[in-house]
């Protein structure tokens, strides 16, 4: 009778240990799994805002690149109108009215 108790108590603490192990594991692999979604919306935010980031560089880029030509033109217009005879000064002042970054 003792042995059977004994037996007994032994196959419940091995039930158990079972038990909580697998209820560790996947307690376990939900936090896992909760950190790896985490970090993931966060990738995916960092991505997001270095999209937009880099659509607005393109788009500045575009515009100013469209002004620089339609200077470009404006120059060579101005130029054919004096006969190579350019007030450089005068023309750089006029050229760089609007930018506000370098010249």
């Amino acid at each position: 009778m003792k042995y059977r108790l004994f037996l007994l108590f032994i196959i419940i603490t091995i039930l158990v240990d079972i038990g909580l192990t697998l209820q560790y594991n996947k307690s376990k692999q939900s936090h896992i799994e909760t950190f790896k979604n985490k970090q993931y919306i966060k990738t995916l935010h960092i991505r997001e805002n270095f999209r937009l980031l880099f659509d607005k560089i393109q788009y500045d880029f575009r515009k100013v690149e469209l002004q620089n030509i339609q200077k470009l033109n404006y120059l060579y217009e101005k130029y054919k109108q004096s006969n190579g005879k350019l007030d450089i000064e005068k023309t750089v002042k006029e050229l760089n009215s609007d930018i506000s970054y370098g010249e």
